[in-house]
């Protein structure tokens, strides 16, 4: 085995890493505030769970023979079937 001593090259420099950049420390302008948030929350907590009007009028509506109309009930029906065409 020849070993090649080649002196006229210089010699090889340590490559240096990429530099990290420092994290930017957070003004105090910059953090969140869930202040609203818990205010919203408290706000949601006080709603009732039943809305009794809204409780009301689909009592009215499912007793009344005539809802939807038979009008509405033939456009859904039509949408339907178009559907089930596409699907084909």
């Amino acid at each position: 085995m020849r070993i090649n001593t080649n002196h006229s090259t210089p010699p090889v420099e340590q490559a240096e890493g990429p530099q990290k950049a420092a994290m930017p420390r957070l003004a105090e302008q910059d953090r969140a505030d869930f202040r609203a948030a818990e205010s919203l929350r408290d706000s949601l907590d006080t709603i009732p769970d039943v809305r009794s009007a809204v409780v009301a009028r689909a009592r009215t509506l499912a007793e009344d023979t005539n809802y939807p109309a038979p009008e509405v009930i033939r456009r859904i029906a039509t949408l339907l079937a178009l559907g089930l065409e596409e699907s084909e």
